[in-house]
């Protein structure tokens, strides 16, 4: 008889077992709980990425606009997660 607390991951195929069966998979760490795409699921990680990434270039732009000697030099003593690498 299978546990029914036992279950694959849509991912990398491997046996989701125990507790966290159907939520993560312990070998690719795919968060497999909803696996219903909704559109409203979709727009919010869209937007929440999209935000997530322009954080940093909104505020190298607002740096560069507003204070760009000092933003230079927060960057030079290591204050980087903020800004967008000039590379």
């Amino acid at each position: 008889m299978t546990d029914p607390r036992t279950s694959t991951c849509p991912n990398c195929s491997s046996i989701v077992e125990g507790e966290s069966a159907g939520r993560f998979c312990g070998t690719c760490g795919q968060d497999n709980g909803r696996l219903r795409l909704e559109a409203r699921g979709v727009l919010l990680d869209v937007l929440q990425n999209f935000v997530g990434w322009n954080s940093a270039l909104v505020n190298t732009m607002r740096g560069l606009l507003t204070a760009p000697g000092q933003m230079v030099v927060e960057y030079v003593e290591g204050k980087r997660r903020r800004y967008v690498n000039p590379a």
